[in-house]
């Protein structure tokens, strides 16, 4: 029997955002298959669909892909092309959609990003990628930290270059979610308290620490290209 889809009415927007915050870092830890951030046009979405239970939908000639769970609003999303222009106004639009509200864009709490959860300049052309409301602190942290040195690396240019799309939401982007600072260069002065403190967050949550350390290793290239 298929779940029923439960929508609050007389949700504040910010309420709406901080409940598919909770879902998403909950789905990170719960399940083993992590939440999807990016998706590929060449893959078929089929499997996706039957896996996450739900429907995906395109919008604006493709450059939108909006998911549609059967579960619980707080498990659909939309993603955009990198370079799709207005993605704060397709955002409150899929807020509308999924919510049945009549939000405005103005209706943005300012101490938030609307942003895409896999950094843009990190991503494929030809990829959609994942959209949510971060707190500006930190999603500007990210932006200008280990996201910004990861744009720059080897890695990410070997990645551009063979498509390589990687789907599921990595140990840094729910660090973002969960409003933790990011790391930065390895000789920075807070980038060690910054990246015990993420580390600290997951071990809380009943993740092994070796776990946690090696994902956030893998994450930052710069480490992975030193061999540190």
């Amino acid at each position: 029997m298929q779940a029923e889809k439960k929508v609050t009415e007389g949700n504040s927007i910010e309420k709406v955002i901080h409940q598919r915050t909770e879902a998403i870092l909950e789905h990170f830890r719960a399940d083993p298959i992590a939440p999807l951030i990016s998706i590929s046009p060449t893959f078929s979405l089929s499997p996706l669909e039957r896996m996450n239970d739900g429907r995906f939908h395109k919008h604006h000639d493709g450059s939108v892909l909006r998911f549609e769970s059967n579960r619980s609003p707080d498990q659909s999303f939309t993603m955009v092309l990198p370079s799709f222009p207005n993605y704060r106004n397709e955002y409150v639009g899929f807020l509308n959609s999924t919510y049945k509200t009549n939000f405005l864009e103005s209706d943005l709490p300012k101490g938030l990003d609307i942003d895409h959860l896999l950094a843009a300049s990190n991503s494929p052309s030809l990829t959609w990628v994942r959209l949510e409301a971060l707190p500006i602190r930190i999603n500007r942290s990210h932006g200008g930290g280990a996201e910004k040195k990861n744009a720059r690396s080897r890695i990410t240019d070997a990645r551009k270059r063979a498509e390589h799309r990687p789907g599921t939401m990595n140990w840094l982007v729910a660090a973002k979610l969960a409003s933790l600072m990011s790391p930065l260069s390895p000789k920075s002065k807070n980038s060690q308290s910054r990246l015990e403190a993420i580390v600290e967050y997951f071990v809380e949550l009943g993740f092994v620490r070796a776990q946690v350390e090696g994902g956030l290793k893998s994450c930052q290239h710069q480490l992975a290209e030193l061999g540190i």
